[in-house]
């Protein structure tokens, strides 16, 4: 019983994990897009 509950523990890290990384690496790109720096690139553009 021990052992399902722990598996299902690391199931559940593994997978809370990955979702986080997955909505990091939106906002990273997100981030990337409305840099300053790409809108000074733009402005002087």
């Amino acid at each position: 019983m021990s052992k399902a509950l722990l598996i299902l523990f690391f199931l559940m890290i593994g997978f809370t994990v990955f979702f986080m990384s997955e909505m990091k690496d939106e906002a990273f790109t997100d981030m990337q897009e409305n840099s300053p720096i790409s809108v000074k690139s733009e402005i002087s553009a």
